[in-house]
């Protein structure tokens, strides 16, 4: 007696994974619906497809300033574990 294939929907991980992408995607969906049936000023609430288009147009600019804004909350914990008189009240190692 062969065993039958368990379908998608009954395979808990995979559920946990495709689940939460259709409701994202359905709601992107909406809001897109919504933008433009409503004709929302992009100043307002941009559509996904203008965030979207605004993401490629302008990526690298965008990437520049997010490592920027990234990397700078590390800097004032490097300085502070780095100066001798502060090492030892340090748990991180100097730099």
């Amino acid at each position: 007696m062969s065993a039958s294939p368990t379908p998608w929907l009954a395979r808990p991980r995979l559920l946990g994974i495709v689940s939460p992408m259709i409701v994202g995607a359905l709601l992107l969906g909406v809001w897109q619906l919504v933008c433009i049936a409503w004709h929302v000023p992009v100043y307002l609430v941009p559509s996904p497809l203008d965030i979207l288009r605004t993401l490629i147009a302008d990526g690298p600019m965008l990437a520049g300033a997010l490592w920027v804004t990234v990397k700078s909350p590390a800097w004032p914990l490097r300085w502070r574990c780095s100066s001798a008189r502060s090492r030892h009240l340090c748990s991180c190692k100097a730099a």
